[in-house]
Order: structure tokens, then C-alpha cells, then sequence
């Protein structure tokens, strides 16, 4: 190996590659902290073992807003994360109000706009069914 004022070519790639993985994980973990999640809707299932929350994302100038929908249990706040269920941004011109309401204990329906991007869009979660309907 080459040395290059007392070190070699590998320590220093060592250094490096470990500056690089710890810098990477510092950033993954604070991806989450530069999001927030703004509540728009909270509808318990009718035997009330389910919620459903629509929520605003807002992940910082880079990003835009998206709405997103999760299904969790009826004590648990929503977490500081992307919804479990369902995720769409305006694109170009799409509508991000999105309208949600119970069938049964079993089956979700989620009403939303067209012209929306979908990234996110789960037809089952724990024992739920989801039904979509664009307007």
C-alpha cells in the first residue's frame, strides 16, 4: 500500500467511508424531525376498534404538502410519519381534500380528486378493506 504522510490509502478509506455512514444516519434520522403532520379528520369505525385519520404531511421546501390517511388503533396518536394507508400530492393541478367514511367495521371508503397523485394506495391493513373512488 501506497503511504501517504504516515497514513495508507486504506486507513484513510476507512475514515472516510465511516464519516460518510455516520453522516448518513444522522440525516435518516432527522428526515423525520423536519416533517410534521397537521390532523384534518379523525372517524372511528363503527364498532370502534379502528380510526381513520386523514392528515396533512409537510416535509419542508423541497417536498410540498401531501395528504395522506392512516387506520390505527382508537388510543394511539398519530405518529410523527407517512400514512400506512394512503398518500397523494397535487401534481399539477389535482385537489388534495380528501373525504373518508366507514361502510362497516371492516371497509373504508376514501374519496378523493382525479387529477391527485397517488404513491401510496393500499386496497387491505389489518382486517380493512379500503375502497377508492376519485371525483
Amino acid at each position: 500500500m501506497k503511504r501517504i504522510a504516515g497514513w495508507t490509502c486504506l486507513t484513510l478509506f476507512i475514515i472516510v467511508a465511516a464519516g460518510c455512514w455516520v453522516v448518513i444516519g444522522f440525516l435518516n434520522e432527522l428526515g423525520d424531525e423536519l416533517c410534521g403532520n397537521t390532523i384534518i379528520a379523525e372517524v372511528l369505525s363503527p364498532d370502534k376498534q379502528t380510526k381513520a385519520v386523514v392528515f396533512q404531511r409537510n416535509c419542508g421546501a423541497t417536498t410540498g404538502f401531501s395528504t395522506q390517511v392512516s387506520l390505527l388503533p382508537p388510543e394511539t396518536s398519530l405518529a410523527n410519519e407517512g400514512g400506512n394507508v394512503f398518500v397523494l400530492d397535487r401534481g399539477d393541478n389535482g385537489d388534495l381534500d380528501v373525504e373518508i367514511s366507514w361502510i362497516d367495521s371492516t371497509q373504508l371508503k376514501i374519496i378523493y380528486d382525479h387529477r391527485a397523485r397517488t404513491f401510496n394506495q393500499r386496497g387491505r391493513y389489518n382486517g380493512v378493506s379500503i375502497i377508492y373512488q376519485t371525483r
